[in-house]
């Protein structure tokens, strides 16, 4: 009984949320499970210079991914894309630094990856959402 009634309430949440939504849940895991894999990492496994402590950085991700965590079922949820385009935007520039200047042979791929995501996240959040069957244009 408490199993269907969930599902009902998933689907509502579900079709709430619309495909944006959905996609802004994807971010916050990616941006909550980076953030905190960054936060933990170890000191010896710290093999370059990020301007800026690694915990810091993994607040900075946990903080973007809560963001876009609230606004999953929001209306105007410009702000939780706009931070996520730009942080990643950000870490595909630090790894362009540390691929350059800090001499990380396979620096680049984390620049393609992360420049990726940012224009993966640009390009969903200039789209619409869909209209639903029987909804008025």
């Amino acid at each position: 009984m408490w199993l269907a009634r969930a599902r009902g309430v998933g689907r509502r949440a579900a079709r709430r949320s619309g495909r944006r939504g959905a996609f802004l849940a994807f971010l916050a895991v990616l941006d909550l499970t980076y953030g905190y894999s960054l936060y933990v990492t170890a000191a010896p496994a710290r093999a370059f210079d990020l301007f800026l402590p690694w915990e810091a950085w993994g607040g900075i991700w946990m903080a973007v991914g809560v963001l876009c965590l609230t606004q999953i079922l929001a209306r105007r949820d410009r702000v939780a894309f706009t931070a996520a385009a730009m942080l990643k935007g950000g870490w595909a520039v630090l790894f362009a630094d540390v691929w350059i200047f800090q001499h990380s042979a396979r620096g680049w791929t984390a620049v393609v990856v992360w420049a990726a995501f940012a224009g993966a996240v640009l390009i969903v959040s200039g789209w619409p959402e869909p209209l639903r069957l029987g909804e008025a244009p």
